[in-house]
């Protein structure tokens, strides 16, 4: 099991109070049609929506990204699955200032269903997005809502 799917994991047992509740996504619902087992799962690139970081964090490839607004895009570059892993469940995804990628990190994709039947609180509705401060601060939540799914992202703070 890949860090970050433990961590969406470890965090929606855990619940977390919202801190900033984003702007809504306006992306579109683009849709890959592999297999039945992930037919719903976008493979390309696609605007998620727009997040307000209230800290500085770090990405997964160690850049910094500065408290502030940001784009969310996801890349449609899909992680190699583990065995036992659903395919295309964990992406890259972009964080982006002023049309400049500033960061890329690993979302996780769970379906809407999956995240009512696992979330304590309240999942933010489709287009929308939530941002949570997690474990004594020490992790930022990205989460948004689109399609039918829910883009998990967990960023350490700097």
């Amino acid at each position: 099991m890949k860090f970050a799917t433990l961590i969406a994991a470890a965090s929606l047992v855990l619940g977390a109070a919202p801190v900033i509740t984003a702007q809504s996504a306006s992306a579109g619902q683009n849709r890959s049609s592999t297999n039945s087992a992930t037919a719903d799962i976008p493979v390309r690139a696609i605007r998620l929506g727009t997040v307000r970081i209230p800290r500085n964090v770090k990405t997964d490839g160690g850049e910094t990204l500065n408290a502030g607004q940001y784009e969310v895009r996801l890349t449609g570059e899909a992680l190699k699955a583990a065995a036992g892993e659903t395919p295309n469940s964990e992406q890259w995804v972009e964080f982006r200032q002023a049309g400049k990628t500033k960061g890329r990190t690993v979302a996780s994709v769970v379906p809407a269903s999956t995240m009512r039947r696992l979330a304590e609180s309240p999942i933010p509705s489709s287009g929308r997005s939530r941002v949570d401060v997690l474990k004594d601060g020490d992790y930022v939540r990205v989460w948004i809502s689109q399609g039918g799914h829910a883009y998990l992202i967990h960023l350490p703070t700097a």
